[in-house]
C-alpha cells in the first residue's frame, strides 16, 4: 500500500493528480492512492474492485460502459447495468451493504445456451432444495462456466449478492446468494404483472432506455432467459428478439447471459 503522506483531514482529496483516501494502515491513519480514472476497458479487474469497494464506481464510469471478457473461443463484453443495486451477501467483509456495480454479458454465446430445467416439472424454480426442481442453469451451467471460462482475475473480485426468486409450488418469495445469475423479469422490464409478483427492481441501464436486445457473434438477435417462472406449465419468461416479454417451456433451449457484481 503506497504511503503518500500523513494528514488530519478525513475523506477523499486530490494529490498530484491522483484520488487518495485516508485509511488505517498498521495502526496509523495514512493516505492511500486510488487507481487513475480511465475507461473501464483499460482498468484491471483488481483496480475495478478497489474502486468499487470504496463506493466510487459511479464516479469513474457510466451505465452502459463495457469491458472485454475473453471466453474460450469467443470474445464477449460485460456491460454495466447498475450501480449500488444488489444487496451483498457478506456486507461486513465487503464493507458496504450493496455491490457497487452490476454487469451483464452483452453477447449471446453458444457456451451459455441451455434449457432452464431438463425435467420440466411444474415446480421448477431458479432455486429449489431438490435438484429435480432447481434450474439447471443455476445449479450446473453457471458454476461450470465460472470455473472453466472466467479469468482468475475476474473470479477473484466477483461479490456474491442476494437475489429474489419464487418457488412455484408454494408461490413463496425467497432470496438466495448468487455469484453468477440471470436477471428477473422486473429487473429488466420494470414493474410487470406476473403470476407471482416482483423479484427485485429494474436495473438503471434498462430503466434509462438501454437496449434489452441481445445478439450472437454473427449479429443475429435471439431470445434470452430471465430467472422468473411464469407459474404455469413449467414455463419461464424470456426477453425476445425485439426486447419484449415472452415465455417458453423449461425444456426449451435459449441463451443465458449472466450477470455478476463487483
Amino acid at each position: 500500500m503506497p504511503l503518500l503522506f500523513r494528514g488530519n483531514s478525513p475523506g477523499f482529496i486530490s494529490y498530484e493528480g491522483k484520488r487518495v483516501e485516508k485509511v488505517l494502515y498498521n495502526g496509523t491513519l495514512v493516505w492511500k492512492a486510488f487507481p487513475a480514472k480511465k475507461p473501464l476497458e483499460d482498468t484491471s479487474w483488481e483496480d475495478i474492485s478497489i474502486i468499487c469497494r470504496a463506493g466510487l464506481a459511479s464516479e469513474y464510469w457510466q451505465l452502459g460502459d463495457t469491458k472485454c471478457l475473453i471466453s474460450g473461443d469467443s470474445s464477449v463484453q460485460l456491460q454495466i447495468i447498475g450501480f449500488d443495486h444488489d444487496p451483498v451477501t457478506d456486507a461486513e467483509s465487503y464493507g458496504r451493504e450493496k455491490a457497487a456495480m452490476t454487469l451483464q454479458m452483452v453477447q449471446l454465446i453458444p457456451e451459455l445456451s441451455a434449457v432452464m430445467n431438463n425435467t420440466n416439472y411444474i415446480d421448477t424454480a431458479w432455486y429449489h432444495p431438490s435438484s429435480m426442481y432447481c434450474s439447471d442453469i443455476r445449479s450446473t451451467l453457471f458454476p461450470s462456466y465460472f470455473q472453466s471460462a472466467l479469468p482468475a482475475a475476474l473470479q477473484n473480485v466477483i461479490v456474491p449478492v442476494q437475489k429474489e426468486y419464487y418457488t412455484v409450488g408454494d408461490k413463496g418469495k425467497n432470496t438466495i446468494s448468487d455469484t453468477l445469475f440471470l436477471p428477473s423479469l422486473d429487473e429488466v422490464l420494470g414493474t410487470v404483472t406476473s403470476f407471482f409478483g416482483s423479484e427485485g427492481n429494474q436495473y438503471a441501464f434498462f430503466a434509462q432506455g438501454g437496449s434489452k436486445i441481445k445478439k450472437t457473434a454473427a449479429g443475429t438477435a435471439s431470445s434470452w432467459w430471465t430467472r422468473s417462472p411464469t407459474g404455469s406449465n413449467a414455463r419461464f419468461y424470456l426477453i425476445n428478439t425485439s426486447g419484449a416479454l415472452t415465455s417458453a417451456s423449461a425444456i426449451s433451449t435459449s441463451y443465458a447471459p449472466p450477470c455478476l457484481c463487483i
